[in-house]
């Protein structure tokens, strides 16, 4: 198993290609757009899922979004490998932008290193990837201390239902009177004694 990261993997590509691509980055992703022809049959918006690449060159300023075509997926092969495995990911668990611990951007980011859920977050060993920051290594320990923390509630909830559903069972002997003046409960000086 190859242990670079995606855009390790596609500069060396880039680099036996001879296409310059070094240290350009490029993102595949899926956006709505409006189907004017449909759009017109139908009298209501119709949008088609296309996919787009955005192509990120450190020193140019901002990216540049395209829909992508032919030559972007020949030109960033392993970026498009990548996306079109993340597509073929089952969804299994707690969807990591979902995940009330981090904030949207580090969902997108964890994203798209292809971390798509909090469990399989967890199931990463930080050893593998000796480049990852300290603020990365701290989140994958958060969501494994998240999946513990959610299977010690699930077990504390159960243990509160059972508790609920003891006090709700009627109790034998006669009810509490109550004091209409007053609003208190008193038991019959009966029950105080046995």
């Amino acid at each position: 198993m190859d242990n670079r990261s995606w855009s390790e993997i596609a500069a060396a590509q880039a680099v036996a290609e001879g296409t310059g691509d070094e240290k350009t980055i490029a993102r595949f992703f899926w956006k709505p757009i409006l189907n004017r022809a449909e759009t017109e049959k139908a009298n209501r918006p119709i949008y088609a899922k296309r996919v787009f690449v955005e192509i990120i060159t450190p020193g140019s300023g901002t990216p540049k979004t395209f829909l992508a075509n032919d030559k972007h997926r020949k030109r960033f092969k392993q970026f498009y490998n990548w996306f079109q495995q993340q597509q073929n990911d089952v969804l299994d668990g707690t969807p990591i932008e979902k995940w009330n611990q981090i904030d949207s951007d580090k969902a997108a980011t964890l994203k798209w290193y292809g971390f798509t859920t909090v469990e399989r977050l967890a199931e990463f060993d930080p050893n593998e990837n000796p480049g990852l920051t300290p603020e990365d290594v701290a989140i994958v320990g958060m969501a494994r201390d998240y999946l513990a923390g959610r299977d010690e509630k699930d077990k504390e909830i159960e243990a509160l239902k059972e508790q609920l559903a003891e006090a709700q069972k009627p109790k034998r002997g006669r009810p509490r009177k109550v004091d209409e003046e007053q609003g208190e409960s008193h038991h019959d000086e009966d029950e105080i004694a046995a």
